[in-house]
């Protein structure tokens, strides 16, 4: 996992297998002096200690057994086991922000959504595990560079992501797909965008979100007005109205502060110690600017979505179809205004991967706005160009991680 290191400095160079100790300890190899509530190597680097419990209880790969009373035994055994711990430590899982600073993502109720579900749904299981590996993964492989062999467990994270993928496309082709169904594969489409953004392939993260964005629209996540008809809409209630709100779930993941920004773009972890921060300073110089507006239109997003889910009728549609073109008009003058100081500046480098970021960003927030309210069954079509759009940003940003990367390590090797 070449993306995913800290400087060699900080690693230690004894790396046994540790079975005592707090999570945090065991996870880095190291060992821990098991003081409590939080040990103190945990403190005196600054991270956070997990404490010493397990961080999921439910891990396995196989699905559970069922009695002859029709209750899984498993489900029995695991009732009431999702704990504060293990959902504070999956909001953290979601997105690789949180690897090296405190960054809220602010995802605590789709991790609780997620943990519960997965107690009795295996798909969503398999895919929480599959998170959880690959995180260990970039965690504990901090002196693996580029063209090394992945670890063991970030090999048991792609077997388990396969699984809960495959699981998912056989649910899904199955006749009369029920509501849990639904809300397992929105579930599921939650854990493999953060499972591809933890991998750095943000091709296969865009494809995910569109398809999780249609899933929303063609089961009617929320209310809206349908074709129109004799020159009229109809006002169509949402089928489902408790649906996981997947759209306001990326929005949280993108929008969220990276405060390595100014050395890399969000969701790379990069190997640099806090006396590299100054030197990089003048090399940004627009992103900072443009992904704060961003961020503010991407916060009003979030609440128009949540006033269009509180809907009830046509009478209050009005008010909801104006604020939508205003976000619409924001997003237009944030793009010609990005286009524009782009071309004076020409960032390059890291400078121009933020950039991407944003943009991607960008093209994700006009497609979940250009959604809200529109429940025509041609929607989709009608929006594939602005989706073609985000799928060759998504590759650029992918090509540009990679690259990074790989200039990354290379730099770490050169200083020996």
């Amino acid at each position: 996992m070449s993306g995913h290191l800290l400087h060699a400095s900080a690693v230690p160079k004894a790396r046994r297998g540790v079975k005592t100790g707090c999570v945090t300890c065991r996870k880095r190899k190291i060992k821990c002096d098991e003081a409590k509530p939080a040990c103190q190597k945990c403190t005196a680097s600054g991270r956070t200690c997990d404490g010493y419990d397990s961080m999921f209880r439910f891990v396995g790969v196989a699905a559970p057994s069922v009695s002859p009373a029709g209750t899984s035994a498993v489900q029995e055994s695991r009732e009431n086991s999702v704990s504060a711990r293990d959902i504070e430590r999956l909001n953290k899982d979601f997105s690789t922000k949180t690897l090296f600073h405190s960054v809220s993502l602010n995802c605590a109720e789709e991790a609780q959504q997620i943990l519960q579900t997965s107690l009795t749904d295996p798909n969503v299981r398999q895919a929480v595990a599959s998170l959880r590996k690959l995180r260990q993964s970039i965690e504990t492989s901090q002196d693996v560079t580029a063209g090394d062999a992945p670890s063991p467990g970030y090999d048991v994270g792609i077997r388990l992501y396969c699984t809960a993928l495959g699981g998912l496309a056989s649910k899904l082709s199955s006749s009369g797909i029920e509501q849990s169904e639904i809300k397992s594969a929105l579930l599921c489409c939650e854990m493999f965008i953060s499972i591809e953004q933890s991998r750095g392939n943000f091709s296969a993260m865009a494809q995910h979100i569109m398809g999780g964005l249609r899933i929303m629209h063609e089961q009617r996540a929320r209310p809206g007005f349908g074709d129109q008809v004799a020159g009229e809409q109809s006002f169509i209630p949402a089928q489902w109205p408790v649906l996981p709100l997947l759209d306001i779930f990326v929005i949280k993941l993108f929008a969220a502060p990276c405060k390595y920004a100014d050395l890399v773009a969000a969701g790379v972890s990069v190997k640099v110690t806090p006396s590299d921060v100054p030197a990089t300073q003048h090399a940004r110089k627009l992103v900072p600017n443009m992904k704060a507006q961003l961020t503010k239109i991407a916060e009003s997003v979030i609440s128009f979505l949540n006033q269009v889910s509180q809907l009830q009728s046509a009478a209050a549609a009005p008010e909801l179809l104006l604020e939508k073109r205003n976000i619409l008009a924001s997003l237009v003058e944030w793009a010609t205004a990005t286009n524009l100081i782009e071309k004076e500046t020409q960032p390059i480098g890291n400078e121009l991967l933020s950039l991407q970021f944003a943009q991607l960003l960008y093209g994700i927030l006009q497609i979940i706005v250009l959604s809200a309210l529109n429940s025509s069954a041609q929607l989709y079509e009608q929006l594939q160009d602005e989706i073609n759009k985000v799928q060759r940003m998504a590759a650029l940003v992918t090509a540009g991680v990679a690259e990074f990367r790989t200039r990354n390590d290379d730099t770490i090797k050169a200083r020996g």
